[in-house]
């Protein structure tokens, strides 16, 4: 999965996690639970 921006950090957030957050449809048989996925941000220029 993707995301890009804009991102809100939460105050509860810890460093080198990031909370993702996704909405699921009424319809979905699918639980949506808070999950921390482990990350590593590295700063790039694109060329364009």
């Amino acid at each position: 999965m993707l995301y890009h921006g804009p991102v809100r950090v939460p105050e509860n957030a810890r460093p080198g996690t990031a909370i993702v957050r996704v909405r699921l449809g009424k319809e979905s048989k699918f639980k949506s639970i808070p999950t921390d996925i482990k990350i590593e941000l590295v700063a790039a220029t694109l060329e364009q």
